[in-house]
């Protein structure tokens, strides 16, 4: 397969290289890595450690329902770009969405290239969004999975 398909871990910091771009969208928004736990022990092996108290809460939700999970969100600023580029033909494709923080980003632009930077235009917040969360280690928020 040509270079282009092969998937490079970003861990590599080698910068992607993006052809034919027409339009580049800027975004910075808040995002959360996620975890799901059936158990305490190893939400805190994963994730940290809580209060007695926290662990009392997250313990209780798993003794009173065999159904129930633990979920942990980390949040993070995800900044991406949307890349826009042309075929052979001219004709504008599908969007990609690209992360390039950590290891850069090297575009081939066409004519009548813009950029639109929404990075200081916050994201709506979701509205299936967790509240009230059962453990929070500064790090770490654990919530009951939905």
């Amino acid at each position: 397969m040509p270079p282009d398909y092969l998937p490079l871990p970003a861990s590599l910091e080698i910068p992607q290289f993006i052809y034919h771009v027409q339009r580049l969208h800027l975004t910075k928004t808040r995002a959360k890595e996620s975890k799901s736990f059936g158990a305490v022990g190893a939400l805190t092996d994963k994730c940290g450690q809580y209060t007695d108290d926290e662990i009392e809460r997250m313990t209780a939700v798993l003794d009173n329902d065999e159904e129930a999970r633990l979920v942990a969100h980390r949040e993070f600023i995800d900044l991406r770009a949307y890349v826009f580029c042309r075929d052979s033909k001219g004709e504008m494709l599908e969007p990609e969405r690209v992360r390039f923080y950590r290891t850069g980003l090297i575009v081939h632009v066409l004519p009548d290239f813009k950029i639109v930077d929404s990075r200081q235009t916050p994201r709506k917040r979701r509205n299936d969004a967790y509240n009230n969360p059962l453990a929070d280690n500064g790090v770490w928020k654990v919530y009951r999975k939905k």
